[in-house]
């Protein structure tokens, strides 16, 4: 499998999001593990006059985030295409605490897009800050002021 992953910034919260290209099935795909935002944009077999082939996109605004994280470190991390309802609010909370899963809380956290705020809220635990732009970073990190970063509460 040959692909590239690089990182660009979110269209809809700003945070830095995961791009990752499939140089074989020349397949586009954009995630934030902030707001749940994921595009994938991919190559669809159909005649037209100039070719044979058209991109399609595929666009999910997203409705959150998560990240778990077990306390040997490895991590689960998933967006929502749905609205988060309580009961999944308070499985995630169940969770985190249940000792036998043995999660490391302190990494944990479970985000939702506010879409009339347009923000990030913080349901559980605290966004990890390697996933926002740094205005003291490279050249590239500091094409973004520190007004287009994301609000996250």
């Amino acid at each position: 499998m040959a692909s590239v992953q690089d990182e660009t910034k979110c269209p809809q919260c700003r945070a830095r999001a995961l791009v990752e290209f499939n140089c074989r099935t020349l397949v586009e795909v954009v995630i934030c593990f902030c707001c749940g935002y994921n595009a994938r944009t991919a190559p669809t077999r159909r005649k037209t006059k100039t070719s044979k082939y058209v991109l399609r996109r595929t666009v999910h605004a997203g409705c959150g985030a998560y990240r778990l994280t077990a306390k040997n470190g490895i991590a689960q991390m998933a967006v929502f295409h749905t609205p988060l309802t309580r009961a999944t609010i308070a499985q995630f909370k169940r969770d985190t605490l249940r000792e036998s899963l043995q999660f490391d809380t302190t990494a944990c956290y479970l985000s939702r897009w506010n879409p009339r705020r347009r923000q990030v809220v913080m349901v559980v635990g605290i966004f990890p800050k390697e996933f926002l732009w740094d205005e003291t970073g490279s050249a590239e990190d500091s094409a973004h002021p520190a007004e287009d970063k994301p609000e996250v509460s």
